[in-house]
């Protein structure tokens, strides 16, 4: 049976801690970082791990925090570009959905209107069976004011995933607006 533990995590902008003792065999481990990290679950899984004698892996890093950085200080063309140069390298990198879906959001929020429609472009491309991609384009599309655009890609997102009632709710303000 596993000892008793107390856990306790925390932190503020920049700064990231965890405590784990095991009460009964007087053993644990404390992690205290200096940044707040991506890889902050994979470090304690890692030390978790290593102290149990199981394998442990590296943390990866985020493919698409590194796009974005190309994207910010080159062009989108420099980030797209980047990302196909490295998407298959599992072994260094970690890419998700829902990785790109924040960096589209983080752009808009830059005023980077064009890039985040790229992004979003790319998401869709590579998770085409993900409703939440095409509600994303969708809202970046409807910013830009090409309106039928949106409304077909939040249609297709409600095609695929009914229980997104906010992608329903957007296709019946622009149709009730394109009626006018």
């Amino acid at each position: 049976s596993k000892p008793q533990t107390v856990f306790h995590s925390g932190g503020w902008v920049g700064f990231s801690t965890f405590l784990y003792n095991e009460i009964e065999t007087k053993s644990g481990f404390i992690l205290l970082t200096n940044n707040t990290t991506d890889n902050y679950l994979d470090i304690l899984y890692g030390i978790s791990n290593i102290r149990e004698g199981k394998p442990y892996q590296m943390p990866k890093a985020k493919l698409a925090k590194k796009m974005a950085n190309r994207i910010l200080n080159q062009d989108l063309d420099s980030g797209l570009a980047y990302y196909h140069s490295k998407k298959t390298d599992t072994i260094n990198y970690q890419i998700s959905e829902a990785d790109l879906n924040v960096l589209g959001y983080q752009l808009i929020n830059e005023d980077q209107l064009e890039s985040a429609l790229g992004v979003f472009k790319l998401n869709k491309a590579e998770y085409p069976t993900s409703a939440n991609t095409y509600d994303s384009y969708g809202d970046a599309l409807l910013m830009k004011g090409d309106t039928l655009q949106a409304l077909s890609n939040f249609k297709k997102c409600f095609n695929m995933d009914s229980t997104l009632t906010y992608a329903r709710d957007k296709i019946l303000k622009l149709e009730a607006v394109l009626k006018k």
